[in-house]
């Protein structure tokens, strides 16, 4: 009953912030010998903490320490956490056989994120032989429990038959998933079939539709592709406005590929706010 007490104002204080109150209530909590959840869930949180030097210094020492804890008595989402340091080699060195150890823990425990990379892994062939026959059950399961990239993976095995027949419908219902799920590539891809009427009606307003989705969600490329698309497609008539807001999005996402454009149609008429360059044209 105490572990259960403490543990939940360890989690009120995590909430408010409150850090350092966190690693004083989570660390007599971590050290505990008892079988309980809560141990292990104590150990995760110091890892994070410890990782993101939060209420304390950074020590990734440390945050290893007490994930490492945690993941050797099966917490899935510890075994997941080291294996993204390990394949990501931002906070630690990179270490693919150590990350493919932990991933393929979790993996065993059902951790979906877990299985999506694995199945990401062998679909890619990173650092392992390419075994799609491998990636398919990996990817199937990630994208039944709603990871969000997993099913347009699954999109490009079906519509390339790379390891299956294609199957074009297949495709088509998994990219559907993945965008409705956010997935930027997935909605890209899909506005890009209804626009040009490939597996799917040709219809403009499904493809506006998904590109903007996938535009607001930070893809450089759909900003690109609706400012052509208001500003010469014959599909939908010509919006200057329309076409100089995904102009300037396209910019704030560090893609420049309607600069020119900017500049010879002066798009910057047609913005609420534009600024001069030094030659006294908007940009």
């Amino acid at each position: 009953m105490e572990t259960e007490k403490n543990f939940t104002t360890a989690m009120t204080a995590y909430k408010n912030d409150e850090y350092e109150k966190c690693i004083e209530l989570f660390l007599p909590i971590a050290q505990g010998k008892e079988s309980d959840q809560h141990i292990l869930e104590a150990q995760y949180y110091l890892g994070l903490l410890y990782a993101n030097g939060k209420g304390v210094e950074q020590d990734m020492q440390q945050s290893i320490y007490w994930f490492e804890k945690a993941a050797e008595q099966n917490d899935s989402y510890s075994q997941d956490q080291l294996a993204r340091f390990y394949y990501e080699g931002e906070l630690v060195e990179r270490d693919f056989n150590k990350a493919f150890y932990w991933y393929q823990r979790a993996a065993e425990l059902n951790f979906p994120l877990s299985k999506y990379v694995l199945g990401v892994i062998y679909y890619l062939g990173q650092d392992v032989e390419k075994d799609v026959a491998k990636a398919i059950p990996l990817l199937h399961s990630a994208a039944e429990s709603k990871v969000p990239n997993a099913p347009y993976y699954l999109s490009l095995i079906y519509f390339n038959g790379d390891g299956v027949e294609v199957d074009a419908d297949k495709g088509v219902y998994w990219l559907q998933q993945g965008a409705e799920l956010g997935d930027w590539m997935a909605q890209r891809t899909l506005a890009t079939l209804h626009y040009n009427g490939e597996h799917l009606p040709k219809e403009i307003e499904n493809a506006l539709f998904w590109y903007q989705h996938a535009a607001n969600g930070g893809d450089d490329q759909s900003a690109c592709y609706l400012t052509r698309i208001y500003y010469e497609s014959k599909m939908v008539p010509q919006n200057l406005k329309a076409c100089a807001h995904w102009a300037q999005q396209a910019r704030l996402l560090g893609n420049g590929c309607a600069d020119a454009l900017w500049d010879s149609a002066e798009l910057w008429r047609y913005t609420d706010h534009f600024y001069f360059n030094d030659s006294g044209a908007g940009s």
